[in-house]
């Protein structure tokens, strides 16, 4: 007998001079992620350019490898707790109090799916720029 499953391909474009990275998840900072997969994410070239309207913009796709679904709420938790880590690990590494830390916010909404798509969703992230 053979068993075939439906492979879906997603891509994550960008434009060219976007910088492109991919890595296993959960990420060694977001251990608590109760999910396994991996996250494609582009950076905006102006990503680190203070100032600028691009400042710290990306764009990520995460490809989740277990069966799971998200409820916005859920969604909202995993990208406050992915983005919480970061900040806390590079306070601390800068040897600064995290008591001092903007608490980061996460706001999303549905977005257009298509065919394909189980979920899709779109939002912001208000998070403290810990590199000043």
């Amino acid at each position: 007998m053979f068993w075939a499953a439906r492979v879906t391909v997603y891509l994550l474009l960008a434009p060219e001079n976007w910088h492109t990275e991919k890595f296993a998840l959960p990420s060694p900072f977001v251990a608590m992620l109760p999910f396994k997969g991996t996250e494609d994410i582009r950076f905006s070239p102006d990503w680190a350019k203070k100032g600028s309207d691009d400042y710290w913009t990306d764009a990520f796709l995460w490809t989740i490898a277990d069966k799971t679904t998200f409820t916005q709420a859920l969604l909202e938790k995993y990208r406050h707790d992915y983005y919480t880590g970061p900040v806390n690990a590079n306070l601390k590494e800068a040897k600064i109090d995290i008591a001092i830390a903007m608490p980061v916010k996460v706001k999303l909404q549905n977005a257009k799916k298509d065919d394909i798509d189980i979920q899709a969703f779109e939002g912001k992230v208000e998070i403290m720029d810990y590199t000043k």
